[in-house]
Formats: structure tokens, C-alpha cells, sequence
């Protein structure tokens, strides 16, 4: 059994989701945080925050002391900000499946689809795009796939399209050089929403850090829960030994 991390891990989910990403994962000491208007009707029902700059001073207001932050696709974006904002709540850095520049035009046209068609209608398209076709034939379907399902399913259309948008202006490449701790990026091999090229790009950045890729697709901490649970262990002890 893995002894407890000494200082907190914290996950930061990707969009339309919330904290209960972490139901299926087993790291020692992690919570999860529900961002603003991404959660569940009730949990995080409020709207979003106009850019990720806020969602990363939401997060900071909501960290009580160092700890060792990790981010999947919107949460590792996120992760960023905050690790950039404020450099003395991380003591170490974890970005998944992620991205330090979007591209614009892209994002923004993906926010108007939403607004279009509302966000019920992109469940089935938002589900092969995330995950890997053996994982969404499977029988029985897996429960985190499900879970990934209903959120979707329940999104606020506006919160999500207000997401879009505020992913759509997220680029901190030329900025992750003032990044300080021990940074690990991972890149999915089957990812179709994430280039391994700009998580390279982004690693590229960050002096000293580690870039590990994986076969996973988008969602791999929920297609692949062990696997991502011991790449934050990995990470976090890695981390611990560079201090």
C-alpha cells in the first residue's frame, strides 16, 4: 500500500464534468474540485467564469496550502494558470491531456455549435471524441463512461458554450518558462482532441519537465483509471524527490 502524499493532490476535471471524476481513481490525499459552471445541476450550477484566469483565481481561493496540482484537458489548462498566478499554492504541476494554446477559431465554432444544436445533442459525438471505440462498445458499458454520459446529457447549454469561450482565449505557451516546480505533462496517442505535437510543444517550455505519452484517448483517467492513478503517484513521488 502506497503510504499518503504528506501535501494534498489536486485534481481539476475536464469540461462538462465535475469532482466525481475521482470516484475511480486511488491516489492517496487527492480531492477533486467541481469548477464553476461545469459540474453536475446543483454542484456547480453557477455560471462560468468569463475566462480560465478566473477559474484559476477560484481555484487559488479555494487552496488552503501547497499542494500538488493536476489538470485533465480544461482542468490541466486551468492547472497552468493557476501554477503561473499563483506559484506558491503548487508544489508541483500534473497536465493531462492538455493544451498551452488552443486554437482559437476552432474553440469558438464549437461554442456556437453548442448554442445551435444545445448540449444534449453532442453527447454521442463529445463520447467518441473522448474515448476509445472499445471502450464505448464495450458490454456492460463501463461505469465511468456512463458517468461521462449523464454529465454530458445534463450540461447547461449556455455554462457550456461559456466554457468554450473561455477555453478559445487560453495561451500561456510563451509564459509556462516561469514555471518553477516539477512538471509532468502526459499525451494520449489516441487522443483526437489533443495533439501529442502541442503537448510536446508545451513540455518544451517548462525547464526540467517530464513528458510521458501513453496510449490512452482524451479521457484516459476515466477510460483508464489504474493507469492514470499511478501516473499521479509516479508524478507526485517524483516530484517529492526533486525538492
Amino acid at each position: 500500500m502506497t503510504r499518503p502524499h504528506a501535501a494534498p493532490v489536486v485534481l481539476l476535471h475536464p469540461v462538462a464534468l465535475d469532482a466525481h471524476v475521482a470516484d475511480w481513481l486511488d491516489v492517496p490525499g487527492l480531492q477533486a474540485l467541481s469548477l464553476p459552471g461545469t459540474g453536475a445541476p446543483g454542484a456547480g450550477a453557477a455560471r462560468p467564469p468569463g475566462s480560465l484566469v478566473e477559474l484559476a483565481d477560484w481555484v487559488a481561493g479555494r487552496l488552503t496550502q501547497p499542494v500538488h496540482l493536476a489538470g485533465c484537458s480544461l482542468g490541466g489548462m486551468v492547472a497552468m494558470h493557476v501554477a503561473l498566478r499563483h506559484p506558491g499554492l503548487v508544489l508541483s504541476l500534473l497536465a493531462a491531456f492538455t493544451t498551452a494554446r488552443t486554437d482559437r477559431d476552432a474553440v469558438l465554432a464549437r461554442a456556437g455549435h453548442t448554442e445551435r444544436v444545445g448540449a444534449p445533442a453532442l453527447v454521442s459525438e463529445t463520447l467518441e471524441r473522448w474515448f476509445t471505440h472499445e471502450a464505448l462498445t464495450a458490454t456492460p458499458r463501463p461505469a465511468p463512461i456512463t458517468y461521462a454520459a449523464e454529465r454530458l446529457r445534463a450540461a447547461d447549454t449556455v455554462a457550456l458554450a461559456a466554457t468554450w469561450r473561455a477555453i478559445a482565449d487560453h495561451d500561456v505557451q510563451d509564459d509556462l518558462g516561469r514555471v518553477g516546480v516539477p512538471t509532468t505533462f502526459v499525451a494520449g496517442r489516441r487522443d483526437r482532441s489533443v495533439s501529442i505535437e502541442s503537448v510536446r510543444a508545451a513540455s518544451s517550455q517548462v525547464p526540467g519537465s517530464r513528458l510521458v505519452e501513453t496510449d490512452d484517448a482524451h479521457m484516459g483517467l476515466l477510460e483508464q483509471p489504474g493507469r492514470f492513478s499511478s501516473l499521479v503517484g509516479a508524478h507526485v513521488d517524483w516530484a517529492n524527490n526533486s525538492r
